[in-house]
């Protein structure tokens, strides 16, 4: 820790910021295979992102709008459901990754197909 004079003349201890590859090991999982405690909330497991990657990738195929993203429905937000407000937005954030990655890959299938019809 490096001392810092205060407004007031105190010293306060900072932490030297970290360097990104510091970063990206604390970040690594421990060897019990859990991500260290960064205090935030738990992230999703890998399976629940894939899952919901899945769901929002198979609406996206059924040719649902981005809008339709079950997430934003009041009944699954924090405030009825009781969990964080930090999961909540990883679980809608992965639902609109998969619905973004079905869509531009329908599109470049799209275009693909007017390249070839010329």
């Amino acid at each position: 820790m490096h001392p810092l004079p205060h407004k007031s003349g105190d010293i306060i201890n900072r932490a030297p910021a970290l360097s990104r590859s510091t970063k990206i090991r604390r970040a690594l999982p421990t060897p019990s295979g859990r991500a260290p405690d960064l205090g935030r909330a738990s992230p999703l497991s890998q399976a629940e992102r894939a899952e919901i990657h899945r769901q929002g990738a198979k609406a996206a195929a059924r040719g649902e709008s981005a809008c339709s993203n079950p997430l934003e429905q009041a009944r699954n937000q924090p405030a009825a459901t009781g969990e964080s407000a930090e999961m909540w937005r990883q679980r809608r954030a992965a639902w609109a990754r998969g619905h973004a990655v079905q869509t531009l890959a329908r599109r470049a299938q799209a275009v693909a197909v007017l390249h070839e019809s010329r």
